[in-house]
């Protein structure tokens, strides 16, 4: 109800409508997210071709991913679900809300190595890739396999040789780990509980 008030009041706000699209593919109903996916396709092509918050509408319709255009220059591939915190946040805003990101920006300088671990889908694995360059390095360690799908995707499309991209879980030794899974994917963490509602994932050291 809301999100269609939203796209009446700012019919042309990209958000809203890849909201709507992302909605109707969550409630397994195809035929109508394909009607919003067009509508963004036709607003794209026929009101605002250099607005890349639109690109989304034009690419490949996935079923592991949907993209953002995140930082005013990196194109997000983020889980195509509105549960996903930050799927919702870059859809809301285009940037990642926690003060660290500020701190992130301004401390990293081109042909430095960082590591993200526990990247998600690379809201800081990409942001740094920005910063440092094809100097620099950027090695993002993530164990859930959605969302190294996700790092995967968003290499590729910028074309980003500096990010190196690690399936596994960081620990103080190797092996394998049992990973709680959770409605949305910034919540997963290990456990020690083999019962806990989960996968097993690889474990590395981090000078691995």
């Amino acid at each position: 109800f809301y999100l269609h008030q939203g796209q009446r009041l700012e019919p042309h706000n990209s958000a809203v409508v890849q909201s709507l699209y992302l909605a109707y593919k969550n409630l397994q109903n195809p035929t109508i997210a394909s009607y919003w996916k067009e509508m963004g396709r036709n607003f794209y092509l026929a009101t605002d071709p250099q607005n890349p918050n639109w690109l989304w509408a034009t690419l490949p319709d996935r079923d592991d991913f949907t993209y953002v255009f995140f930082q005013q220059s990196i194109l997000l591939a983020v889980l195509p679900d509105l549960a996903q915190i930050v799927t919702i946040v870059l859809l809301a805003d285009n940037d990642w809300f926690e003060g660290e990101m500020e701190f992130w920006v301004g401390y990293l300088q081109p042909g430095m190595t960082v590591i993200d671990v526990g990247a998600n889908v690379g809201v800081y694995t990409f942001s740094a890739a920005r910063e440092v360059g094809e100097s620099g390095r950027v090695i993002a360690i993530e164990p859930f396999a959605p969302c190294v799908a996700c790092l995967e995707e968003t290499k590729r499309v910028n074309n980003l040789p500096q990010v190196v991209i690690k399936q596994a879980a960081a620990s103080n030794r190797s092996g394998t780990l049992h990973l709680a899974t959770s409605v949305s994917s910034e919540l997963n963490a290990v456990t020690t509980d083999p019962d806990a509602p989960g996968v097993e994932v690889a474990a590395v050291t981090i000078d691995e």
